[in-house]
């Protein structure tokens, strides 16, 4: 559970929060992601704002093998991950609004083993731009938002130096339905499109598409 403050100042708000992840494998090792984000919200007029929303993890990781013959050497390393989003939201009418904003993910693992055959070293970066549209059009206990995440950018990099380009896009629509006072129906589909490369060949392989379906039930306390 993330803490976190709230201030407002004028048509500022900040909204830090800091909180840890955490994820235990098989084998029972612990892997920690401090997220601290750095959100805000800022009114440029009675009906618009631009707002950050998202996190920046330093990854620490102790006692892992990344050594390519698997040797059983293990170490500490810090690694780096974000996941940042900055977008404008307006409101068109009382039960009307839009949002664009731009996403931004990016990976750093560190401290790789170079490979001798480039093409089995292991992935060091990931940086993705994506352009994210919705539209939310809410009635009396319903809502429903469709939406769109268009890859703008998309380059995975392994520790040889070798690149490839997968692009995703995705769209879909996103509903809420409130059953009283204390519980809702939310569903999300989407469907999404990968545009992907064989390996780290730099040659074009099938594109794949991805179905998704959600139904659940939320309560407000």
């Amino acid at each position: 559970m993330p803490l976190g403050y709230n201030w407002t100042s004028g048509n500022l708000t900040l909204k830090p929060k800091i909180g840890v992840r955490q994820e235990v494998y098989n084998n029972q090792k612990k892997l920690s992601e401090i997220r601290i984000f750095p959100q805000f919200n800022y009114k440029l007029f009675d009906s618009t704002s631009v707002y950050l929303s998202g996190f920046v993890a330093p990854v620490p990781k102790k006692d892992f093998d990344r050594s390519l013959a698997s040797s059983g050497e293990l170490k500490s390393y810090n690694d780096y991950k974000h996941e940042l989003e900055l977008g404008v939201g307006h409101q068109l009418s009382s039960d009307k609004t839009i949002n664009v904003s731009f996403y931004n993910e990016y990976n750093q693992t560190n401290d790789l083993e170079k490979a001798v055959d480039p093409l089995d070293g292991a992935e060091e970066v990931r940086n993705e731009w994506q352009l994210r549209l919705s539209y939310k059009q809410s009635f009396d206990g319903f809502s429903i938002r469709p939406w769109a995440r268009i890859d703008l950018y998309r380059k995975k990099q392994n520790i040889n130096g070798l690149k490839k380009d997968d692009k995703r896009h995705r769209v879909g629509f996103d509903t809420t339905y409130s059953l009283n006072k204390d519980y809702s129906m939310i569903t999300r589909l989407y469907v999404q499109k990968e545009n992907q490369e064989a390996g780290w060949t730099g040659e074009s392989a099938d594109s794949k598409y991805r179905y998704y379906m959600k139904l659940a039930l939320r309560r407000s306390f």
